[in-house]
């Protein structure tokens, strides 16, 4: 038997409020034009680091 769990705050990940959420008149989710929420991104990769310690944390030094 295999059994894995995992567990995440809602605030993580691909969470997004729509900007309705602070204004009235402003898009609501349904209707953010979905070339607004795609742009540029990187790959950190620190598996080695996991690797050698499964606690391992992010620091800026892996970003820089």
């Amino acid at each position: 038997l295999e059994y894995n769990k995992f567990n995440m705050g809602e605030h993580r990940g691909t969470h997004a409020d729509s900007p309705a959420h602070f204004a009235e008149g402003h898009w609501r989710s349904h209707e953010i034009p979905p070339s607004r929420l795609v742009g540029p991104g990187v790959v950190v990769d620190v598996s080695a680091k996991v690797r050698d310690n499964p606690l391992y944390k992010m620091t800026m030094e892996d970003v820089q």
